[in-house]
């Protein structure tokens, strides 16, 4: 990697907001309860899973008997949309939608298609939910395990 990739790829954000959908796209995660600014960096690209420690979470790169899914505790303003856990595949949870389902093992390549904001309700009583965002998936086939071997 040249010296001018590397400074690209630095100058670009973890996270991506799009505060009118209300919707959040990270590689990984993020830990409920602790405010965006506030999450550490390493986990909004490495962690998948979360164990409780008092009354707080700590994110996990690997699960264990006594983790869980950090999407299925997630209940914040926004929906987040994430990869980083092929293993599980595709995730539905209702504030997070995991988009991992495996491309680069052979299985296949997904991606959430939102609508123009035009064409999406105001109403926002339902909250950040997939539904409400009016969102559609769509999955094609990888045509080959990627994975050197």
């Amino acid at each position: 990697m040249t010296p001018s990739q590397a400074d690209y790829l630095d100058s670009l954000p973890f996270t991506l907001t799009i505060p009118h959908r209300r919707v959040l796209v990270v590689h990984a995660g993020v830990v409920p309860g602790n405010p965006l600014p506030e999450q550490n960096l390493v986990d909004l690209y490495q962690m998948r899973d979360l164990k409780k420690k008092g009354h707080s979470w700590v994110a996990l790169e690997l699960a264990t008997a006594d983790t869980t899914a950090w999407a299925k505790e997630w209940k914040g303003e926004y929906h987040i949309f994430f990869g980083h856990d092929a293993k599980r595949r595709l995730q539905f949870h209702r504030y997070a939608t995991g988009l991992d389902s495996g491309c680069c093992y052979g299985g296949q390549l997904t991606a959430c298609i939102l609508p123009r904001t035009a064409d999406v309700s105001r109403d926002s009583s339902a909250g950040a939910t997939r539904e409400a965002l009016g969102a559609e998936m769509v999955s094609v086939q990888a045509k080959k395990d990627y994975r050197e071997k």
